[in-house]
């Protein structure tokens, strides 16, 4: 009898202490979340807002880039320079996009002035009744080889000598040294080759013996060949045309038989 009451006692002692002890831990976590939780849970609100932020942010910068894409392409498929350099003002922190649209601006200033016509001749159709020179004037030459440096040395200025930037400096240089010797300063022309050389020579050595072969004859080539304008062309087919309606001369032959006939 005595045992089984002392088996009693001892679980009521224990169930007690499990009690005590829960209790403790209760009045524990309220101190806690009394003293410190309200740090926990800014902390908390501050990681979450800052992961929501962080993918809002990541969503703007792929629109972003679409969006600088798509106006690349656009300036792609009207042909003219000013849209480059609007791309490369509007989005040149966007990739190597500011650098890829300053390229092609100073590519398509060269072409003009290679070829001496305007950057939408192509888009224009022949008119009989237009008689205007479409080939492009000595000031609009210089503006045109102004505007293809100012492209290229905005290029050369973003190369950190990385060999990400090498074959992009490259085609600066080159660009530069072609723009040189449209102005028949084939020393300066030289300089620049030779600088593409050794910038492409660790990384690319095809560029660079190519910029060498350059330097080498440059100043030794012809000048640069002059198309004619589309309103020389017509005239030139007009004055074809009005050869063939001429009356063709009388061979010899002819003329003694209209003689004899006569």
């Amino acid at each position: 009898m005595d045992r089984g009451n002392d088996s009693d006692r001892e679980r009521l002692s224990g169930v007690h202490r499990t009690e005590q002890t829960e209790s403790k831990v209760n009045e524990d976590f309220l101190e806690w979340l009394k003293t410190k939780g309200p740090s926990w849970l800014l902390a908390g609100l501050i990681i979450l807002v800052a992961y929501l932020a962080w993918i809002q942010l990541g969503e703007r910068r792929a629109a972003s880039e679409r969006e600088a894409w798509t106006a690349f392409n656009e300036s792609r498929f009207s042909g003219l320079p000013a849209s480059f350099e609007d791309v490369a003002d509007r989005y040149g922190n966007i990739g190597k996009l500011g650098i890829l649209s300053r390229l092609e601006a100073g590519r398509l200033y060269l072409q003009a002035v290679r070829t001496g016509r305007p950057f939408d001749a192509e888009f224009r159709l022949p008119d009989e009744n237009d008689d205007a020179d479409e080939s492009i004037t000595e000031e609009d030459r210089d503006h045109y080889l102004n505007q293809a440096s100012r492209a290229f040395r905005a290029v050369l200025d973003r190369d950190d000598g990385s060999d990400a930037m090498a074959v992009h400096a490259v085609t600066a240089l080159n660009g530069l040294a072609a723009v040189a010797e449209a102005r028949g300063e084939i020393d300066e022309a030289r300089g620049y080759y030779e600088r593409a050389a050794e910038r492409a020579a660790d990384r690319f050595p095809a560029l660079a013996r190519q910029a060498r072969q350059r330097a080498e004859t440059v100043g030794e080539l012809p000048d640069l060949v002059e198309f004619p304008s589309l309103q020389e062309i017509e005239a030139r087919r007009r004055l074809h045309i009005a050869d063939e309606e001429l009356p063709r001369p009388l061979t010899i032959e002819e003329s003694l038989r209209h003689f004899l006939l006569d």
